[in-house]
């Protein structure tokens, strides 16, 4: 007759290596997509704008203090994503259904200006960079997994870690 096997449970201990390599790994991979969304905001804007025949257009984000003053528009972003988004038994009303309009539109543009940052990297880039931006399917790819796959991840992350 086969021992049986007994699992032995899993202490925060034993979640502690994985917690503290995935969280900064997947921080870093948020703060890239956010980056790639202030990069492409302008890009959108300008869209925009072309596509009302407006002749302003908005430069690209050239200074590095324009990060530090518009890093709370990526935040933002992923905190209206988290807390509008579609879940199963949410009961039909007006207040669900702007707020999932709110998410569908600040998703919109989170993707978009992700992409566009993504396809148009500047002529510096390194050159994984340039080629990820030459190859459309893959640069969608890379556009949504960096869109909503970070935060999700850790929140998972986050679960795992206090889960008892």
């Amino acid at each position: 007759m086969p021992a049986r096997s007994r699992s032995t449970p899993v202490s925060w201990l034993d979640r502690l290596p994985l917690v503290l390599l995935g969280v900064p790994i997947l921080a870093l991979w948020w703060a890239m997509g956010g980056k790639y969304t202030i990069d492409g905001g302008p890009m959108v804007a300008n869209t925009i704008f072309a596509f009302f025949r407006f002749e302003t257009r908005l430069a690209s984000i050239a200074n590095g203090s324009a990060y530090i003053w518009l890093c709370w528009l990526p935040v933002l972003i992923s905190i209206i994503e988290r807390r509008n988004r579609p879940r199963r038994g949410l009961v039909p009303s007006m207040a669900v259904a702007a707020a999932l309009l709110i998410w569908a539109v600040v998703s919109l543009y989170d993707m978009s200006s992700t992409y566009l940052a993504v396809t148009n990297p500047p002529a510096d880039a390194w050159i994984i960079t340039q080629q990820l931006a030459a190859i459309k399917p893959l640069a969608v790819l890379w556009t949504a997994a960096t869109t909503f796959l970070p935060e999700i991840a850790l929140v998972a992350l986050i679960r795992y870690a206090l889960k008892g």
